[in-house]
């Protein structure tokens, strides 16, 4: 090999070392920053999860507070009368507040 052959092997040789070493710090860098980023997001999804759970307590107790009302207006009711004219008034009430409602369009009828 000649002299001109070696000098430009050798410096293309450096300039990969160089290329080389720049993609490793650079790639060290990005994985740190990406660390700190998860570590931000994780925290935020932390924060998001225990408002969520917060929620999720808060509906339940609601719920149960409007199921124990139901229950004490339901136990204030009179049951409904079992002869078969009680049962018959009772159709035809709801028959009428169905048509109410049909005729208001609250509700569809069935298979229209």
């Amino acid at each position: 090999m000649t002299i001109p052959t070696l000098i430009a092997l050798l410096l293309s040789s450096l300039a990969l070392s160089l290329s080389i070493a720049a993609l490793i710090a650079a790639l060290r860098s990005s994985d740190r920053l990406l660390r700190k980023q998860f570590a931000v997001l994780s925290e935020r999804f932390s924060a998001v999860e225990n408002q969520v759970d917060l929620q999720n307590s808060k509906i339940k107790s609601v719920r149960a507070q409007v199921h124990n009302v139901n229950l004490s207006r339901s136990a204030n009711r009179e049951p409904p009368e079992l002869t078969p004219d009680g049962i018959e008034a009772h159709k035809d009430e709801w028959t009428r507040a169905m048509n109410l409602k049909i005729a208001r369009g609250e509700v569809r009828p069935f298979g229209r």
